[in-house]
């Protein structure tokens, strides 16, 4: 694969948007950009030229969901922008773009550069495929798809609404929040692989989780969640004098003595 390929310069320009720190080392960027070129190579389907006599609908159909599926794949991944961005710009599927997904930093880490969708997409592939492709563009690279990506494209990837329809209901939405839900792959870099991050646990030793620690403060938890302990810590008593609790234990007793 040469410099001049489509999917090398798709990859080179995502990669030099997504990855600054990467600078002048034009080496470093040529190496990066093949690798996943040829990631995205490897997924591309043999025959992405579609036949002269194919039934328009079936085209357009068949373009949105490869479109929908590589931001579905860039979604889970944390990377849904990125990859709307190359899906727009080469024949990428919704496999090659799992295997990309791992080269690009996270949506939320990306400068803006990387993350900006161009109106105008990539011509490549059958008439009514190009048609479609520049719908979708033009919905995801217009101003009121910025905050609110998701549900721009969900309405261009499952509907037939036009540019201006799609931007009519974007407007009556609200911005979509910056806390979201954490995608797999930040639930991945963030849980321990047992229940939760280590943060969660009290009992580590050398670096290893405490089991036994684990399971007395979960058994302590449980007992006080139904009354079974008394969750106030009581105060320690000063050295030589009786235990307030054998204390309250010898007057319980010596009341059921009395009657």
């Amino acid at each position: 694969m040469d410099a001049s390929h489509p999917l090398y310069i798709a990859a080179r320009e995502a990669l030099i948007a997504a990855v600054p720190e990467l600078g002048n080392d034009l080496d470093a960027i040529h190496h990066a950009a093949l690798r996943a070129a040829s990631a995205m190579e490897a997924n591309v389907a043999v025959d992405a030229e579609p036949p002269a006599a194919v039934d328009p609908q079936s085209e357009r159909a068949a373009e949105r969901a490869r479109i929908a599926g590589c931001i579905a794949a860039g979604h889970d991944l944390g990377r849904a922008r990125q990859i709307a961005r190359l899906a727009l710009a080469g024949p990428l599927t919704p496999e090659g773009a799992k295997a990309l997904s791992s080269t690009l930093p996270l949506d939320s880490a990306s400068p803006a550069e990387a993350l900006r969708i161009s109106s105008i997409a990539a011509q490549f592939g059958g008439p009514s495929a190009q048609s479609e492709r520049s719908r979708i563009a033009s919905i995801l690279g217009s101003a009121s798809a910025a905050d609110r990506f998701s549900a721009a494209a969900s309405f261009a990837t499952s509907t037939d609404f036009d540019v201006e329809q799609v931007k009519a209901a974007l407007a009556l939405l609200p911005v979509e929040s910056t806390k979201s839900i954490p995608t797999i792959a930040e639930r991945a870099a963030e849980m321990a692989e047992f229940g939760g991050s280590d943060a969660a646990f009290s009992g580590w030793v050398n670096g290893k989780m405490d089991v036994e620690a684990m399971w007395k403060k979960a058994v302590h938890e449980a007992n006080v969640s139904i009354g079974a302990v008394d969750p106030t810590p009581r105060p320690a008593a000063a050295p030589g004098a009786p235990s307030p609790r054998s204390a309250e234990h010898l007057t319980r007793q010596h009341s059921r003595h009395n009657f």
